[in-house]
């Protein structure tokens, strides 16, 4: 194993957080870091990207990583 310097462990620190909740009725929540409004939305315009991707790829045949009933989420 290679030894790591600061800057590499200091790259992969958390900076920033948003959570989207929802209930059963459809009530939403947001929490964490939403004071820059630049950088809150590019990361909620990424993850928008990401689970875009994620079905298309779902839908031309790309195996599932982590199956359904493996999540909270399932019905």
């Amino acid at each position: 194993m290679q030894r790591q310097d600061l800057d590499e462990l200091q790259s992969a620190q958390v900076v920033c957080r948003i959570t989207l909740t929802m209930d059963r009725i459809g009530n939403m929540k947001v929490d964490g870091s939403i004071t820059d409004e630049k950088i809150a939305l590019m990361m909620l315009d990424t993850a928008r990207d990401v689970v875009k991707s994620f079905h298309a790829k779902r839908r031309a045949g790309s195996p599932i990583i982590v199956p359904a009933h493996d999540t909270a989420m399932a019905i």
